[in-house]
């Protein structure tokens, strides 16, 4: 099982990413890195793609807790190029 998970991770690690503001995320991106709250509590793992059960979870805590809990930015897979449909 942790020669999958290493395979995983260099797969995600050879692509490319950008770095949005965490209040930018968005369903249907994949998280580069973990999110950890300052004290060290794992939200979302590296690799996760981001659906409506993590961006609930992260506002909630923007909402009750100090928005310095949570990091300000966060690192992501870039989303690919669209192929055009008839360039093959």
């Amino acid at each position: 099982m942790e020669a999958l998970g290493n395979v995983i991770d260099l797969e995600i690690d050879s692509l490319p990413e950008i770095e949005i503001p965490l209040r930018q995320i968005q369903i249907g991106m994949t998280l580069r890195q973990d999110i950890r709250l300052t004290d060290g509590l794992l939200l979302a793992s590296k690799g996760t793609v981001i659906d409506e059960v993590v961006v609930e979870l992260m506002d909630n805590y923007r909402r009750t807790y100090d928005e310095t809990y949570l990091p300000a930015f966060v690192r992501v897979i870039e989303d690919p190029p669209e192929k055009d449909e008839g360039s093959d």
